[in-house]
């Protein structure tokens, strides 16, 4: 039990050395995340606009999606 807590006190201790590296890590999922959703949320909108529209839709929506977190 104790080496499963050393564990992840070394990691949690990794990280709070190497902010850069967590920060670039959690921006990197919420980039892959946007990315993919992006590609979701134009066939979403294709239901209801005209072909340059739902691009810009699109594109607002995860504006939006991402300036919220």
């Amino acid at each position: 039990m104790n080496k499963f807590i050393k564990f992840f006190s070394d990691v949690r201790g990794f990280f709070v050395d190497n902010h850069k590296l967590a920060d670039f890590i959690f921006t990197l999922i919420i980039l892959f995340v946007s990315v993919t959703s992006f590609f979701h949320v134009v066939k979403y909108w294709t239901l209801t606009n005209k072909a340059p529209f739902y691009y810009i839709t699109a594109i607002a929506t995860e504006l939006i999606i991402i300036g919220s977190m």
